[in-house]
Protein backbone atom coordinates (compact mmCIF):
# COMPACT_ATOMS: atom_id res chain seq x y z
CA UNK A 1 0.00 0.00 0.00
CA UNK A 2 0.85 3.63 -1.17
CA UNK A 3 1.66 5.91 2.84
CA UNK A 4 2.69 9.21 2.68
CA UNK A 5 3.92 11.02 6.14
CA UNK A 6 4.52 14.27 7.37
CA UNK A 7 7.67 15.53 8.86
CA UNK A 8 8.20 18.61 10.50
CA UNK A 9 11.78 18.62 10.05
CA UNK A 10 14.14 16.11 8.32
CA UNK A 11 13.06 12.87 8.18
CA UNK A 12 14.99 10.39 10.89
CA UNK A 13 17.95 8.66 9.60
CA UNK A 14 16.78 5.31 10.85
CA UNK A 15 13.29 5.62 8.69
CA UNK A 16 15.48 5.71 5.79
CA UNK A 17 17.22 3.06 6.59
CA UNK A 18 13.71 1.02 6.32
CA UNK A 19 12.86 -1.48 3.44
CA UNK A 20 10.29 0.14 1.63
CA UNK A 21 9.30 -1.15 -1.96
CA UNK A 22 9.29 2.15 -2.97
CA UNK A 23 10.69 5.73 -1.77
CA UNK A 24 10.26 9.26 -2.55
CA UNK A 25 10.46 12.60 0.05
CA UNK A 26 9.65 15.84 -1.00
CA UNK A 27 10.72 19.14 0.56
CA UNK A 28 7.72 20.94 1.75
CA UNK A 29 7.68 24.82 2.96
CA UNK A 30 7.05 23.52 6.82
CA UNK A 31 8.90 19.93 6.24
CA UNK A 32 9.34 16.87 4.71
CA UNK A 33 6.96 14.82 2.74
CA UNK A 34 7.68 10.51 2.67
CA UNK A 35 6.23 8.67 0.12
CA UNK A 36 6.28 4.92 0.69
CA UNK A 37 4.87 1.74 -0.80
CA UNK A 38 5.31 -1.43 1.89
CA UNK A 39 2.70 -4.15 2.87
CA UNK A 40 4.12 -4.59 6.57
CA UNK A 41 2.09 -2.76 9.03
CA UNK A 42 4.95 -2.60 11.89
CA UNK A 43 6.59 -0.68 9.04
CA UNK A 44 4.13 1.87 9.31
CA UNK A 45 3.50 2.18 13.00
CA UNK A 46 7.38 2.55 13.33
CA UNK A 47 7.53 5.25 10.90
CA UNK A 48 4.42 7.31 12.58
CA UNK A 49 6.20 6.86 15.73
CA UNK A 50 9.76 8.65 14.56
CA UNK A 51 11.03 12.28 15.87
CA UNK A 52 9.21 15.02 13.77
CA UNK A 53 5.99 12.93 12.29
CA UNK A 54 3.19 15.05 12.02
CA UNK A 55 0.99 12.36 10.49
CA UNK A 56 0.37 9.80 8.17
CA UNK A 57 -2.15 8.82 5.16
CA UNK A 58 -2.74 5.42 3.31
CA UNK A 59 -3.56 6.88 -0.21
CA UNK A 60 -6.57 5.25 -1.75
CA UNK A 61 -6.28 4.00 -5.29
CA UNK A 62 -9.52 5.75 -6.74
CA UNK A 63 -10.23 4.31 -10.40
CA UNK A 64 -10.90 6.67 -13.82
CA UNK A 65 -14.36 8.19 -14.13
CA UNK A 66 -15.31 6.56 -17.09
CA UNK A 67 -17.24 9.40 -17.98
CA UNK A 68 -17.08 12.37 -15.65
CA UNK A 69 -20.11 15.10 -16.18
CA UNK A 70 -19.24 18.72 -15.79
CA UNK A 71 -20.40 18.86 -11.93
CA UNK A 72 -17.87 15.98 -11.13
CA UNK A 73 -15.24 17.88 -13.11
CA UNK A 74 -15.98 20.89 -11.11
CA UNK A 75 -15.92 18.68 -7.46
CA UNK A 76 -12.84 17.39 -8.53
CA UNK A 77 -11.04 20.93 -9.51
CA UNK A 78 -12.10 22.16 -6.38
CA UNK A 79 -10.43 19.17 -4.37
CA UNK A 80 -7.30 19.48 -6.03
CA UNK A 81 -7.11 22.73 -5.58
CA UNK A 82 -7.56 22.58 -1.63
CA UNK A 83 -4.86 20.15 -2.05
CA UNK A 84 -2.73 22.31 -3.52
CA UNK A 85 -3.32 25.22 -1.36
CA UNK A 86 -1.99 22.11 1.40
CA UNK A 87 1.18 21.93 -0.65
CA UNK A 88 -0.37 18.14 -1.47
CA UNK A 89 0.71 18.53 -5.12
CA UNK A 90 1.13 14.94 -5.97
CA UNK A 91 -2.56 13.90 -4.45
CA UNK A 92 -3.73 16.98 -6.50
CA UNK A 93 -1.92 15.61 -9.54
CA UNK A 94 -3.94 12.00 -8.68
CA UNK A 95 -6.80 13.35 -8.21
CA UNK A 96 -6.98 15.64 -10.99
CA UNK A 97 -5.63 12.29 -14.17
CA UNK A 98 -8.89 10.80 -12.39
CA UNK A 99 -11.07 13.38 -14.21
CA UNK A 100 -8.40 13.77 -17.11
CA UNK A 101 -8.59 10.40 -18.63
CA UNK A 102 -11.66 10.07 -20.02
CA UNK A 103 -12.20 14.14 -20.69
CA UNK A 104 -11.90 15.60 -24.48
CA UNK A 105 -11.06 18.36 -26.01
CA UNK A 106 -10.19 21.89 -24.42
CA UNK A 107 -11.57 20.06 -21.10
CA UNK A 108 -8.60 17.59 -21.37
CA UNK A 109 -6.50 20.37 -22.28
CA UNK A 110 -6.88 22.61 -19.26
CA UNK A 111 -7.15 19.57 -17.09
CA UNK A 112 -3.80 18.29 -18.30
CA UNK A 113 -2.49 21.37 -17.62
CA UNK A 114 -3.45 21.95 -13.84
CA UNK A 115 -1.78 18.43 -13.19
CA UNK A 116 1.26 19.73 -15.17
CA UNK A 117 1.60 22.65 -12.61
CA UNK A 118 0.75 20.35 -9.44
CA UNK A 119 3.76 18.17 -11.55
CA UNK A 120 5.97 21.18 -11.16
CA UNK A 121 5.42 21.75 -7.95
CA UNK A 122 6.20 17.90 -7.28
CA UNK A 123 9.47 18.15 -8.96
CA UNK A 124 10.70 21.21 -7.04
CA UNK A 125 9.81 19.26 -3.68
CA UNK A 126 12.51 16.93 -5.14
CA UNK A 127 14.99 19.02 -6.49
CA UNK A 128 14.70 18.73 -10.14
CA UNK A 129 14.44 22.61 -10.83
CA UNK A 130 14.91 22.39 -14.81
CA UNK A 131 12.12 19.89 -14.78
CA UNK A 132 10.13 22.01 -12.52
CA UNK A 133 10.20 25.25 -14.45
CA UNK A 134 9.52 23.46 -17.57
CA UNK A 135 6.26 21.49 -16.72
CA UNK A 136 5.09 24.67 -15.46
CA UNK A 137 5.56 26.55 -18.35
CA UNK A 138 4.05 23.99 -20.52
CA UNK A 139 0.77 23.79 -18.05
CA UNK A 140 0.27 27.79 -17.60
CA UNK A 141 0.44 28.34 -21.08
CA UNK A 142 -1.95 25.25 -21.36
CA UNK A 143 -4.39 26.38 -18.70
CA UNK A 144 -4.50 29.78 -19.81
CA UNK A 145 -5.44 29.11 -23.39
CA UNK A 146 -8.54 27.10 -22.62
CA UNK A 147 -11.63 28.71 -22.44
CA UNK A 148 -12.36 26.78 -18.55
CA UNK A 149 -9.72 29.23 -17.37
CA UNK A 150 -12.41 31.42 -17.40
CA UNK A 151 -15.05 30.04 -16.32
CA UNK A 152 -13.51 28.50 -13.54
CA UNK A 153 -12.17 31.79 -12.84
CA UNK A 154 -8.20 30.27 -12.54
CA UNK A 155 -5.35 32.69 -12.53
CA UNK A 156 -1.77 30.90 -12.75
CA UNK A 157 1.03 33.34 -11.86
CA UNK A 158 3.31 34.41 -14.79
CA UNK A 159 6.24 32.96 -13.01
CA UNK A 160 7.33 29.43 -11.46
CA UNK A 161 7.48 30.30 -7.22
CA UNK A 162 7.21 27.68 -4.53
CA UNK A 163 4.89 26.93 -2.57
CA UNK A 164 2.62 28.20 -5.55
CA UNK A 165 -0.70 29.22 -4.76
CA UNK A 166 -3.68 29.11 -7.81
CA UNK A 167 -6.30 31.54 -7.74
CA UNK A 168 -10.20 30.64 -8.47
CA UNK A 169 -13.07 31.24 -8.22
CA UNK A 170 -13.91 27.74 -6.89
CA UNK A 171 -12.57 28.07 -3.39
Amino acid sequence: MRVLFEFSGPVPEHVLGMNFKKRIIRRKSNGFELDVVTEDPAIIDAVSRSENCLLYRIVQEVPPFESPDFGKITETVRLALDLFRQERYWESHVVLETVWRNSEGDMKSFLRGLILVASSQVHYQMGHMETAWSMYEKGKDMVMKSSYSKYFGMVVPEYFSYPLLLHSDLL
